[in-house]
């Protein structure tokens, strides 16, 4: 929660809170067994929750403060609300794209929300192969979508070794370390200071690295380039991937896929979908059959039928299918998602040293009161029996000259 923003309404906010739901506790997730740990845990929660109600009643809008909180036991995430070309305000989470006032079938709101930015562009396999028409989709329709569903792409922060260095020293591991360092250096440990400094930076170094070269994979896989034949209009045109919207028609030829689709046409087409699934040799693929119109289609259902985004077609001869999904609704979307939303492990030094270090915070400042007034030596030194304090329980003694 951040003391920063007020509280107002939805066509009025630069930021939005979005309150995600934290998953169910699991045998192998760490907890707080020890008593003590529970009740401080506890005490800090509930001292943030005090200073959080007291920031709203003081900077929330009048028409807001008091209205019910969903998500209290949720943790919340905040973004900024921007707004496209065509002056749709959205916000992004987690690659996936949010409209105000959007609904997945384009059409108004009965009260100001923010909406998935989806189209669902048939219910049944009927509705699909009915779909194939010669004109396509017109101007105005392929423009009235893009403001639903935005590009087909996913929007990721290019990978920066200086951001992932900066990450990983913020983290409350370093921190301790970094104090331990400071501590020895005025006790004259020049050795100690030098091989513990030197090991914390290659552990930091290694591990900076080895999540700098992930990010960048993924990276590469997110932003790709190509062009696609579309009908428009009645003719058959060429278009970025990234212009192409759900219920286009699109010529499928050799190549990487964009974007899910489902095929209405196709003499011969073979898939190679290692890339999603590690099949090793190629599946071949059939058009949608005209004697299940009625049957409703999925994905999983009619895989037989389905291209996936992400996947690379090897062979193809007269094929024509529909798009389905774009950006991060498509297989290869879903599959980016789950890699940077999965559950991370907690290990216990993790999840109790900030209760340590804020406890040893506190014995450090009262240490320091003690070391000022009663040495009447200058505030440097305090400050130096804060760190000090904070990572080693040792006596301080007075070394003579």
């Amino acid at each position: 929660r951040s003391v920063h923003l007020r509280r107002c309404m939805l066509n009025e906010a630069n930021f939005v809170a979005i309150a995600v739901k934290r998953l169910e506790k699991s045998d192998t997730e760490v907890t707080f067994s020890q008593d003590y740990l529970v009740k401080v845990k506890a005490f800090f929660g509930s001292f943030y929750d005090m200073v959080h109600t007291i920031m709203t009643f003081l900077f929330s809008d009048k028409y807001t403060y008091g209205c019910e909180r969903k998500g209290d036991d949720s943790t919340f995430a905040f973004r900024p609300v921007l707004t496209d070309a065509k002056g749709t305000k959205y916000f992004v989470f987690e690659f996936r794209r949010f409209n105000l006032d959007g609904s997945s079938d384009i059409t108004e709101s009965a009260a100001p929300r923010f909406a998935p930015g989806a189209i669902r562009v048939a219910k049944t396999v009927g509705d699909i192969i009915a779909l194939k028409q010669p004109n396509g989709l017109s101007a105005d329709e392929v423009t009235k979508r893009r403001r639903v569903v935005g590009e087909n792409r996913i929007e990721m922060q290019k990978p920066s070794f200086l951001r992932a260095l900066k990450r990983e020293f913020s983290t409350p591991f370093y921190t301790y370390q970094i104090f331990m360092v400071y501590s020895w250096i005025p006790l004259w440990y020049y050795y100690m200071a030098f091989t513990w400094g030197l090991m914390v930076l290659v552990g930091a170094l290694s591990v900076s690295i080895l999540q700098y070269k992930n990010e960048r994979n993924l990276y590469r896989l997110t932003h790709i380039a190509g062009d696609v034949e579309v009908v428009r209009d009645g003719e058959k045109v060429r278009t970025p991937q990234d212009q192409v919207v759900p219920g286009d028609i699109i010529s499928v030829v050799p190549g990487i896929s964009y974007c899910d689709v489902v095929l209405v046409e196709s003499t011969k087409l073979l898939v190679d979908e290692s890339a999603l699934t590690g099949e090793a040799n190629p599946v071949g693929k059939s058009p949608l059959d005209p004697l299940v119109s009625d049957q409703e289609y999925h994905d999983k259902l009619h895989k037989r039928s389905t291209i996936f985004a992400g996947t690379t077609v090897t062979e193809a001869e007269n094929s024509t299918a529909i798009v389905t999904k774009t950006s991060s609704y498509t297989a290869r979307g879903e599959l980016i998602r789950d890699i940077f939303s999965y559950k991370r492990n907690v290990f216990k030094f993790d999840a109790e040293v900030p209760i340590v270090v804020t406890i040893l915070f506190f014995q450090a400042c009262i240490g320091w009161g003690l070391a000022y007034s009663w040495t009447g030596d200058e505030f440097a030194y305090g400050e130096y029996c804060v760190v000090a304090n904070m990572v080693s329980q040792n006596h301080f003694g007075v070394r003579k000259k």
